[in-house]
């Protein structure tokens, strides 16, 4: 331990917490201060197909663990031979050498109130077992199982499955570098599609608390790809930070997914993690596609109702004219939703980028003037002060970039209103061509039935004719004989 000159001092009896810098020297300081921190990482003790974890849990959280960073298909340590038992009980005691350590096994008593099968997938009968004397003993909840060691013997012992316990692992062992300790990938630490890095390029950028969730929300998200659509599924998410396994120094064990409600980053956290923005040309993007599948399903509709409407007049003209005033007023609901709906999102998406730019843009300067007040008492910080200014303009270019691609966007947004006028007006001709052809049948048919009528008042004249002929006749015939 090597402390600076008079320290430690306690001074203002507010300095209750340590620093150590980079030349190896420590201080004491107030624990309200935010800095950097040094973490003990899990330890890890691999022999043979099992591995023992030095981080104490209860035996449901101790499985879970084995899962989680080990595939689906492993579990606690499982054991039906003589070799086995010598693999699990050397990773137990290397946690701890020379000292009494006890590791969940992963069995648990069944509904016989016995040990009979581990807690496997296959519930795998105990075939080969090592209790140590008096055990297991018949204790109310004592129903897990432990590799207990000692320095001087070792065996199984059954304790309060609540307890905590180192544990071993077994089967399905492929932990990544990131579990041990190491980088991620570079796959990993990559904004993936749809979204900007934010912050300074390369940095280990982050924002200070848990974001819009619980803190505990941020440990259930698998890859960056999830985490990017957790954000997309937020209104109010711009930026998310993503760190894999061992890339949040807070919490090694875990992959940690935060979102936040803007993409100004405030602090460099770490050691392996990315801050990415949602980028509203993606958004924009995704809701053009949205409008374009509209159109499509609009116009299949379309089709369809063209093809009933020839089959309708081949079978008949009635009820025509009432079809074609149904569709058009659903097409033009339809048209008018959409529409709407499309402007809203315009309007919401080029309100938020404005609103970001300018936070984005205040939050740049803020930071930039708080560095430069604090660089003025430090040697050699003229370089990193214009680095910062580069790096300012560079994100200023960038956000220019993004207003431009907003205005084409508007532009193509009037491009499809026209488009949607065209079709519109075609619809209109052809329903006006649909009333003049049904106009025209109508006085073709009142014409045949008043042909046909005519010819009926002569069918009646005709035979009111002859019936009058042969009354004369029938009253003149009997007169010539008289």
């Amino acid at each position: 331990m090597i402390l600076l000159p008079g320290e430690p001092n306690n001074a203002g009896q507010n300095e209750k917490c340590t620093e150590i810098y980079s030349n190896g020297n420590w201080n004491d300081i107030p624990c309200a201060g935010k800095k950097s921190a040094i973490c003990k990482k899990v330890e890890i003790i691999p022999s043979g197909n099992v591995a023992a974890i030095g981080k104490e849990m209860d035996m449901a959280a101790a499985r879970e663990w084995c899962k989680t960073n080990y595939g689906v298909k492993a579990g606690l340590a499982t054991i039906q031979s003589f070799e086995q038992n010598e693999a699990v009980r050397k990773a137990c005691s290397d946690l701890r050498p020379g000292t009494e350590v006890s590791c969940w096994l992963g069995f648990v008593q069944d509904n016989t109130q016995t040990f009979a099968q581990w807690d496997d997938a296959q519930k795998s009968k105990v075939q080969f077992t090592k209790w140590l004397d008096t055990y297991p003993q018949k204790q109310a909840g004592w129903d897990c199982g432990t590799m207990s060691v000692n320095k001087d013997t070792f065996g199984w012992a059954n304790r309060l499955c609540s307890d905590k316990a180192f544990f071993v692992c077994s089967k399905g062992l492929h932990a990544t570098t990131a579990q041990q300790g190491g980088a991620g990938t570079a796959a990993e630490l990559q904004c993936p599609p749809g979204t900007i890095e934010s912050g300074r390029p390369g940095k280990l950028n982050d924002i200070a608390g848990c974001g819009l969730e619980g803190c505990d929300a941020r440990y259930s998200i698998s890859s960056i790809q999830a985490c990017r659509d957790k954000c997309a599924a937020n209104t109010e998410c711009r930026a998310f930070s993503w760190a894999p396994l061992g890339g949040d120094k807070s919490h090694l064990d875990s992959t940690v997914c935060t979102v936040y409600n803007t993409d100004v980053a405030t602090r460099e956290w770490g050691p392996k993690q990315v801050m990415c923005g949602i980028g509203n040309a993606a958004l924009m993007e995704k809701h053009l596609e949205a409008q374009k599948k509209q159109m499509e399903e609009m116009k299949g509709e379309q089709e369809e109702h063209i093809a009933s409407i020839k089959e309708a007049q081949q079978k008949g003209l009635l009820g025509m004219k009432r079809e074609q005033e149904e569709h058009r007023q659903e097409m033009t609901e339809k048209l008018n939703v959409m529409q709407k709906e499309h402007l809203n999102e315009l309007d919401t998406a080029m309100k938020r980028h404005r609103k970001a730019m300018g936070e984005h843009v205040s939050g740049m300067k803020e930071a930039l003037l708080k560095e430069m007040r604090n660089s003025f008492n430090r040697n050699n910080e003229q370089s990193v002060l214009l680095q910062k200014i580069d790096d300012l303009k560079h994100e200023q270019t960038e956000l220019e970039l993004q207003h431009k691609m907003l205005q084409s966007r508007k532009t193509q947004k009037d491009e499809l209103k026209q488009q949607t006028n065209v079709i519109m007006q075609k619809q209109m001709n052809w329903e006006k061509k649909r009333e003049m052809e049904r106009q025209r049948r109508m006085r073709r048919r009142q014409k045949l039935l008043q042909q046909r009528h005519e010819m009926r008042l002569d069918e009646h004249y005709q035979v009111c004719i002859v019936v009058l002929l042969c009354m004369v006749s029938v009253d003149v015939f009997p007169l010539m004989f008289r």
